[in-house]
């Protein structure tokens, strides 16, 4: 099976909606069992695979705040246009 053969498209994106979605519901059974209502489990997991903001994460540095010491911290420019710092691991 060829990777461009439709059969393996499909399930490719099987394979990986189910990982894209996890947080979802991983969020919704999270918030059940803490007794918390479904809906804001399922919207906090829905934020966290929200494009724009994963594209946030993994977009450009603008530049880096006390670089070359132990507190060098990445400026990343938001989906807002607001420059944020944020710490990689």
């Amino acid at each position: 099976m060829s990777k461009t053969s439709g059969t393996y498209v499909i399930l490719y994106a099987l394979g990986d909606a189910l990982f894209y979605f996890f947080p979802v519901a991983l969020g919704w059974s999270a918030a059940k069992r803490f007794g918390m209502k479904e809906l804001y489990g399922i919207t906090l997991g829905g934020i966290l695979v929200y494009p724009t903001l994963v594209s946030a994460v993994t977009s450009k540095t603008l530049y880096t705040l006390f670089a070359g010491s132990a507190f060098s911290l990445p400026v990343r420019l938001t989906f807002l246009g607001i420059p944020v710092v944020t710490q990689t691991y």
